[in-house]
């Protein structure tokens, strides 16, 4: 008896027999893979439309306003109030980046740059 091995030998010394070889390991590959897919956990998706919003409140001098709780907020999306479902005060360091523009097409508004 011949082992697969040997007779895949003697199958590939016709072009023919060897294009039918590898489809046939191709086809077998890709059978493989999808049974070992289905195998594995069923996935889960599941549509969320939780936004995060980080925010920070000051004072008319600048200082920060820490007491405030979810009741003194309200949410709108395109006009429409949203609920809050998870509201928890933090404390988060942040970066701030302020861009002047000082190009010769704001020699006009420069003073008022300054003064802001």
């Amino acid at each position: 008896m011949a082992s697969s091995f040997s007779l895949v030998r003697i199958l590939c010394n016709r072009p023919e027999h060897l294009v039918l070889i590898l489809c046939l390991s191709a086809l077998s590959l890709s059978i493989g893979l999808t049974v070992n897919a289905q195998a594995q956990e069923d996935v889960i998706k599941v549509d969320t439309s939780l936004v995060q919003l980080n925010v920070g409140v000051v004072d008319r001098q600048g200082h920060a306003i820490t007491t405030l709780s979810q009741k003194d907020f309200v949410v709108y999306e395109d006009g429409v109030q949203r609920p809050i479902a998870v509201f928890e005060p933090t404390e988060a360091p942040f970066s701030l980046v302020m861009l002047l523009d000082t190009s010769g097409s704001t020699i006009n508004f420069r003073q008022q740059i300054e003064q802001a």
